[in-house]
């Protein structure tokens, strides 16, 4: 709308003024006026671009279901200049992630509910606790939003608002891929992993299907949020149809914490047989890590409290016998100061 109401001001302006229209605060309207709203519109966009790629990992625009609530934010941002405070970056980044994921605006009375909340945002110098009473409350992540068990329906990982505010998660924790251990923001090819692979459910004497609910949604159970990993292409591939005792259980001990940023940190139910307990448990943990994420999101800041990076000697340190994942050989050289660290010699 900015945009082909500037080009009709700067081409046709005799034209427009017979419609006589007036600014917000009762002035006639003029070029410079449209030039104005339209240059500040552009910057406010530009700046949630930012903190879409930035806090939410946005890398293309697929996951976000609607557009509606990106206007409202951006109106913020314009009211505030263009420019936001941690503070004020936080909430609005908190608001954001649950607007499109309830897609606040869908529905009748789409046009009201954008009007009652811009209304909110330019009046008030806190808008967020009006705007979430328009949202009936909400702040926080439901089971809910995961999915059911029982049904064949389910929330869907890649290219869902919901699978990208999760790899948003394990980025802000700078989360390991589990196999290849490099930093998942620093791979170029990832993918969705099934933790209790799809080979596994394909053989109808698997232990994943011994009861009647299993097999009637065995989609909806072995598609779960919960039964997803977010991984490198190369390690989803290393797994391959291995099932989760085998290639979890197996990472050393001392390099369980890795696990956290995955939820799967929980050595227990693992077995084929234990599979709801697994979904249940790991489920909780992912609601719960979502939250704690949300309210440190909303803090403000780009960096976590800590790092989980693993420099080459750490991941020696913490081995004394090869594994699956680290085979000694005679010579392996790296330097460990000056601006050759980490690299090898």
């Amino acid at each position: 709308i900015s945009v082909e109401l500037y080009r009709s001001i700067a081409s046709r302006p005799k034209e427009l003024s017979v419609f006589k229209p007036k600014t917000r605060d009762g002035k006639t309207l003029q070029e410079k006026h449209v030039k104005k709203a339209f240059d500040e519109t552009i910057k406010a966009f530009d700046y949630l671009l930012g903190i879409l790629k930035n806090e939410f990992s946005i890398t293309n625009d697929k996951p976000i279901i609607t557009n509606y609530p990106l206007i409202v934010a951006a109106s913020y941002i314009r009211k505030n200049n263009g420019k936001l405070n941690t503070v004020q970056k936080g909430k609005l980044c908190r608001w954001l992630a649950m607007s499109i994921l309830t897609n606040r605006y869908a529905g009748k009375g789409t046009n009201t509910k954008m009007d009652e909340d811009l209304r909110i945002v330019y009046q008030k110098a806190e808008p967020w606790n009006y705007l979430y009473a328009n949202m009936r409350g909400r702040k926080s992540f439901h089971k809910e939003d995961f999915g059911l068990f029982s049904t064949n329906d389910f929330v869907q990982t890649k290219n869902s608002w919901l699978g990208q505010l999760y790899i948003a998660k394990m980025n802000w924790y700078n989360a390991l891929d589990f196999i290849s251990l490099q930093t998942i923001s620093s791979v170029e090819k990832l993918e969705w992993h099934h933790i209790f692979p799809q080979v596994l459910w394909k053989n109808e004497k698997s232990a994943l299907l011994k009861t009647k609910d299993l097999r009637e949604n065995r989609d909806g159970y072995m598609n779960h949020f919960a039964n997803k990993s977010y991984i490198s292409k190369r390690s989803n591939g290393h797994i391959g149809g291995t099932e989760p005792l085998i290639y979890l259980t197996t990472i050393d001990t001392k390099r369980r914490q890795i696990l956290e940023a995955h939820d799967l940190d929980d050595m227990r139910y693992f077995k084929q047989n234990e599979y709801k307990n697994f979904l249940e448990r790991r489920l909780r943990k992912i609601v719960t890590s979502m939250n704690n994420w949300l309210d440190d999101l909303e803090k403000g800041g780009a960096v976590p409290v800590k790092t989980s990076i693993h420099t080459p000697e750490k991941i020696f340190d913490t081995n004394d016998h090869e594994t699956q994942f680290v085979e000694w050989k005679e010579t392996y050289l790296f330097a460990t100061d000056s601006e050759n660290y980490g690299k090898k010699l």
